[in-house]
């Protein structure tokens, strides 16, 4: 009979998983920048872990796309143009407001209390710790809304969005406070969810993403991590 290996601490996988999960979260929160070149041997060191572990974990994103192989020269971060900054935007601008309105009236009242409560959630300008810690309280927003329209196809979609947007919004909101802007459109949105109002909610989250369109364009398009300079060029 075949005994699974217990999952150690220090056995591959959860070492695989452990350079995964370290190094994904330094590109997301670009604290890996945009268009960085960084090397198996300088990951090993940074994380202290062997190169086997990071080899695998460059390989996992490399298939997310948050990573370029080089030939002969190691990996990439992925870069980011303005063309994705809209092109994921407009695509959050499709679906997330159906959601919204397919969600009003579907999510219960103390999880519409606990996300009012996330919305209050504000980060300091130029803190990533705490910009990290807001980012992550909309994200659970915005996927809660997405999981609550019944339609899993569609949620799937706006969380896999919602996912590549993280690093847009991470590096958008460095230096830019929305805190009360976007604390007051996603009060109103959860209270029209609240109140069953699908027309308002779709209305609401609508507005808030175009908002939010402008905003990134308008910070990122001479940001020096965003290297494309013809992708800025054909999106003005």
């Amino acid at each position: 009979m075949h005994r699974q290996t217990p999952d150690t601490p220090d056995s591959p996988k959860r070492l695989i998983d452990t350079a995964y999960e370290l190094l994904r979260s330094d590109i997301v929160q670009c604290r890996l920048k945009p268009g960085e070149q960084v090397s198996e041997a300088h990951l090993a060191q940074r994380y202290g872990l062997g190169k086997a572990p990071i080899r695998s974990a460059l390989s996992r994103l490399c298939q997310e796309r948050l990573v370029e192989p080089l030939a002969r020269r190691g990996h990439r971060v992925a870069r980011l143009t303005i063309r994705d900054v809209i092109d994921v935007f407009e695509m959050r601008i499709i679906l997330e407001p159906k959601a919204a309105r397919m969600a009003a009236g579907r999510i219960g009242g103390s999880v519409l209390d606990r996300l009012a409560e996330i919305c209050r959630q504000e980060y300091r300008p130029g803190d990533p710790v705490s910009r990290a810690i807001y980012l992550q309280a909309t994200y659970e927003l915005h996927a809660t809304i997405a999981n609550a329209s019944g339609n899993w196809r569609l949620a799937v979609a706006i969380i896999q969005h919602l996912d590549e947007s993280q690093r847009i919004r991470h590096l958008g909101l460095a230096g830019t406070d929305i805190n009360r802007t976007a604390r007051a459109q996603h009060l109103a949105l959860l209270a029209a969810i609240r109140e069953g109002d699908g027309d308002r909610a779709e209305a609401i989250s609508h507005e808030h993403l175009q908002t939010a369109r402008k905003l990134f364009v308008d910070e990122l398009i001479n940001h020096p991590s965003i290297l494309d300079r013809d992708a800025k060029l054909g999106a003005a």
